[in-house]
């Protein structure tokens, strides 16, 4: 029965902050996997785990990357609108017309 409740709370996600351009999530598990898929269009993301890059570039329709990490991802897209976020196996909002900054982090 516990495998069952930790299993449940693997993919609990809370919006911590939206406020236009920075949105914020934490999400109760033990790692952090984001993953990107282009839609339309193409679009510019960077990605940073701590302080450093460990990507960034353009992405083109129907690309797909995926980034995992136990620490904190802070992630600048370009064209919001032409990616779906997906986190932790659930897709996120990040809708607007304007670049965005996306913050995933684990709840402490």
């Amino acid at each position: 029965e516990e495998e069952d409740n930790r299993q449940d709370n693997v993919n609990v996600i809370h919006l911590v902050e939206d406020d236009g351009k920075n949105i914020t999530y934490s999400v109760d598990a033990d790692s952090l996997k984001v993953k990107f898929e282009v839609i339309k269009d193409r679009c510019w993301v960077s990605v940073k785990e701590g302080n450093s890059v460990i990507f960034q570039g353009n992405l083109n329709s129907g690309e797909t990357k995926e980034w995992e990490t136990t620490d904190k991802l802070r992630i600048r897209i370009g064209n919001p609108p032409a990616v779906k976020v997906i986190l932790n196996g659930n897709e996120i909002d990040i809708s607007g017309d304007h670049p965005k900054n996306l913050i995933v982090m684990r709840k402490q």
